[in-house]
């Protein structure tokens, strides 16, 4: 797969490490939730707008990221170009 570019300084971390140092805490659904600090933005504003999210990654530079919605649907998250 190859290396998806964009500017989050913290996106060097290899998916599936495990750490919260670079991740934004955000209650949804009555729970705290650790998201990525890249997307952390996008998430917010679709739970405030009313379309609630079931879980997130940013792609961690190695594949695109994606945001997980309540009705099954998925969003892909593409790089800045």
């Amino acid at each position: 797969m190859s290396q998806v570019e964009h500017d989050c300084p913290w996106c060097g971390i290899p998916a599936g490490t495990k750490t919260r140092e670079h991740q934004v805490a955000m209650p949804l659904l009555g729970k705290v939730r650790d998201i990525d600090c890249c997307i952390h933005h996008i998430v917010a504003a679709l739970n405030a707008g009313g379309v609630t999210t079931l879980g997130c990654c940013c792609g961690h530079r190695t594949r695109h990221g994606r945001i997980s919605l309540e009705d099954g649907r998925q969003l892909l998250v593409s790089a800045r170009e």
